[in-house]
């Protein structure tokens, strides 16, 4: 019988994998603007949560899903935080 913590895990693999594409398609074209700031940032908050809660418990799956998910979410954030303001302050010629 394969144990639970394997779905775990497995269940990290996937939902670190999402993240990935949305990473990728923002580094490479630096476009932002359809991208919701306060979900990152609710994002942000709701891992660092889970992150807390996986070492409370001890839970290895939930540690790594939590850590994987909170690196990909705080790139995105400040992504947008820079195209933002790259939006905002932008006068012709710089930037």
């Amino acid at each position: 019988m394969i144990s639970v913590v394997v779905f775990g895990y497995v269940s990290t693999v996937c939902i670190s994998i999402a993240l990935v594409p949305q990473i990728i398609k923002v580094l490479c074209s630096w476009d932002t603007a359809s991208l919701s700031l306060g979900t990152y940032v609710i994002a942000d908050i709701g891992n660092i949560s889970a992150l807390i809660y996986g070492i409370a418990i001890h839970s290895g799956p939930v540690i790594a899903t939590s850590w994987l998910t909170l690196g990909g979410s705080v790139i995105l954030t400040v992504c947008i935080l820079v195209g933002d303001y790259r939006r905002r302050y932008r006068t012709k010629g710089t930037l």
